[in-house]
């Protein structure tokens, strides 16, 4: 049976874990906002950009749910 002390360090670490994955999330959201302004305002200025032809092919698909 585990003790209190420990219960508390699982607890503890849990909360730890969520909070971690709460900010990845909310930077995650951020920074997709961010990339999606800077390409309006590319849009916007008339920018000249690579076709997406040209662009070079991530190293590896991401999966979001892993």
């Amino acid at each position: 049976m585990p003790s209190i002390g420990s219960r508390s360090v699982e607890k503890c670490s849990y909360e730890s874990r969520e909070c971690r994955a709460e900010l990845d999330l909310q930077i995650s959201l951020l920074n997709e906002q961010e990339t999606t302004r800077l390409i309006e305002l590319t849009g916007r200025l008339k920018v000249p950009t690579p076709a997406d032809d040209e662009l070079p092919q991530p190293a590896q698909n991401v999966d979001p749910q892993g």
